[in-house]
């Protein structure tokens, strides 16, 4: 049991002074500060602190040098390094990249995902800046990895069709696709993915033209 003891909490509805009682990873109760009976608990002094849920950030490009697309266990220490910012649960997020990154990065949410560490924030499925964005509007977007949808491989290089076919292997994975629905086939690639989306039981705030 641990005890977060006279914080300033933030309710769904207002704030107050209280002390927090956690037992087995739930909420048990919340008590007016004060002393508390709380023998064998772990007491932590919240005075004069907010006590907030856990952030979940659907943004996540990386943290403290370390980034999404990087090699090797990226993903677990960006995990580890994120609670200390309050996040518990966060969205990898990509930038516009090869499909052999693009394999990487959704392998090792796959395996992050399944192999959670108690002390880390959680891995969501990705968040795709995807190769399919106006190049007019591109950002901080490599624009040697933008693509359209309906559009075949640049001599030497990939298209968007090879993209699609690593997005389409670990659909599962993917939380959100970030595109432009008015390049050549942004439109039919929405309804490509939201199908895709809808077959894995998943549902859309409405209904696609």
């Amino acid at each position: 049991m641990m005890v977060l003891a006279g914080g300033d909490l933030v309710l769904p509805d207002r704030m107050m002074t209280a002390s927090l009682v956690v037992d087995d990873g739930r909420i048990v109760s919340i008590d007016p500060p004060g002393p508390l009976d709380a023998a064998g608990a772990t007491v932590v002094d919240a005075r004069g602190c907010y006590v907030v849920p856990g952030f979940i950030d659907v943004h996540v490009h990386g943290v403290l040098g370390h980034d999404t697309l990087d090699e090797g266990d990226v993903l677990h220490r960006i995990a580890a390094a994120l609670p200390r910012f309050g996040v518990t649960a966060f969205c990898p997020t990509s930038v516009a990249c090869t499909p052999p990154q693009l394999e990487r990065l959704l392998s090792g949410i796959a395996a992050a995902r399944t192999r959670p560490a108690s002390s880390a924030a959680r891995v969501l499925p990705a968040h795709l800046e995807s190769n399919f964005i106006n190049p007019e509007f591109r950002g901080a977007q490599p624009l040697d990895c933008i693509r359209q949808p309906s559009r075949s491989a640049i001599a030497g290089t990939f298209s968007g069709e090879d993209v699609l076919e690593v997005m389409a292997a670990h659909r599962a994975d993917i939380g959100i696709v970030t595109l432009a629905p008015e390049i050549a086939g942004g439109l039919d690639l929405v309804r490509r993915l939201a199908a895709e989306l809808q077959a894995l039981g998943g549902s859309l705030p409405s209904t696609l033209p």
